[in-house]
């Protein structure tokens, strides 16, 4: 799945993200009736092999398009116990951890992404992740320094610039931030307050 279809997405109810225990719990996609439309041919994949790691990652990503984190969760859970060292799999499931707000479960797994994968074209995505995920924890210099790398491996990631901005204006570095939004703007033209609260999934109005 492309880092379009993961990095920006629609606005999700508090209800979309499993409340208790594993994300596992939810039956995988072999075992409950899925949705026809932009599912079928993900859903005929599995059920040709069930055990295609790939096929999991791309539905749990259909699935976190529309907001279903709860299923999203399930089906990367699938694919990364299928294969592990799928870090691609791990850096997008941090992400739908990060969106839940289980920034430490997110932390971790993009820190096996990118130990399992350290030249992955991806590497980017991962920091970038890391970084969303330590600002969801309010660790507002590690996120910095963790965005600061991801923009440094990819000079266009506009959600790496996101997390810098704001983790920069939390600390007060505003010259800092002002340098970040000026690049986001760069990188991400239409950025505005109400794109932001619009567009970006939050589980709780808090973060």
């Amino acid at each position: 799945p492309g880092g379009s279809i993961l990095m920006t997405s629609a606005p999700m109810s508090p209800s979309s993200c499993p409340q208790n225990g594993p994300a596992s719990r939810v039956p995988s996609s072999s075992t409950r009736r899925l949705p026809r439309g932009p599912f079928s041919k993900l859903v005929a994949a599995i059920a040709a092999d069930s055990e295609d790691a790939w096929a999991h990652t791309a539905l749990a990503s259909v699935y976190f398009s529309k907001r279903r984190l709860d299923h999203s969760l399930g089906e990367f859970e699938v694919a990364l116990q299928l294969n592990p060292n799928f870090s691609l799999a791990q850096g997008y499931y941090a992400l739908a951890l990060s969106y839940c707000g289980r920034w430490q479960d997110a932390f971790a797994a993009t820190q096996r992404a990118i130990r399992q994968s350290p030249r992955d074209p991806s590497s980017a995505i991962y920091y970038g992740v890391a970084a969303y995920a330590q600002f969801v924890g309010r660790n507002y210099q590690e996120a910095i320094a963790l965005a600061r790398e991801a923009t440094r491996q990819r000079g266009d990631l506009s959600g790496a610039y996101r997390v810098l901005t704001v983790a920069a204006g939390m600390t007060g570095q505003i010259e800092v931030a002002r340098a970040a939004l000026q690049e986001l703007r760069r990188t991400q033209p239409n950025i505005s307050l109400t794109w932001i609260a619009t567009q970006l999934p939050w589980k709780l109005d808090a973060d």
